[in-house]
């Protein structure tokens, strides 16, 4: 997974693509961001370039473009926005500004009252998948062998009920465990965020192939 990653382009020659990150406080946006920062690099330590908040408080207030490295710059953003309180959102041409690259990292991005964000996606051919973020705070025995993810019948409740509810396909919804409290990488963490990302740069690499698709209908 890793090699995948590393030698990952883009569909259509793109130079990159852009990962946004979007949900309420204290789901771990910031904190998926630094464990694909620390599973990537070459350091054994888990890294925090990303400022993570509360449950009740979001760190991040701006907009901003992360760029992860390997041996190189890979081929992809992460796009961290300030998390969404209770009955808020991002507003829908942020959202759009944002993934079209026409936002710059440090922008503070507003809130708006009403949530549109899944329904856009979905007309605009823009793939979204969903982080069940904290697995292994909800399943016991996951604290300690989070390689039993997609063993637990739990978490397959869970991550069908999530899809059930908000009308996706259970193959959108991916369980996460984020580094949190540990300072050493962990195998096993690392194999489930390098799996999850995978995920995403080919959700990605899906959403260009259609846009590409719908510009040669329309010529």
């Amino acid at each position: 997974m890793r090699g995948f990653i590393k030698n990952y382009k883009p569909f259509a020659g793109k130079e990159h693509v852009n990962i946004l990150l979007l949900g309420p406080i204290g789901t771990g946006k910031s904190s998926f961001f630094n464990t694909l920062d620390t599973c990537l690099s070459s350091s054994d330590a888990v890294k925090r370039r990303a400022g993570a908040g509360s449950e009740t408080h979001s760190y991040t207030t701006m907009f901003h473009v992360y760029r992860l490295e390997s041996e190189e710059t890979l081929k992809f953003r992460i796009c961290d926005c300030r998390g969404i309180e209770s009955a808020r959102s991002i507003p829908t041409e942020d959202v759009l500004a944002i993934l079209d690259g026409h936002i710059k990292s440090g922008y503070e991005v507003r809130t708006s009252y009403k949530y549109t964000f899944p329904r856009f996606t979905c007309q605009d051919d823009i793939g979204q998948l969903v982080l069940l973020s904290k697995t292994d705070q909800c399943v016991k025995v996951l604290e300690s062998q989070i390689h039993k993810t997609f063993l637990s019948t739990d978490v397959k409740k869970s991550v069908e009920s999530f899809a059930h509810s908000f009308g996706l396909p259970v193959s959108s919804v991916l369980p996460m465990k984020n580094y949190c409290t540990e300072v050493l990488k962990q195998t096993e963490v690392d194999i489930l965020a390098l799996f999850n990302l995978k995920q995403i740069l080919g959700v990605a690499n899906d959403s260009l192939a259609n846009l590409v698709e719908n510009d040669d209908d329309e010529d």
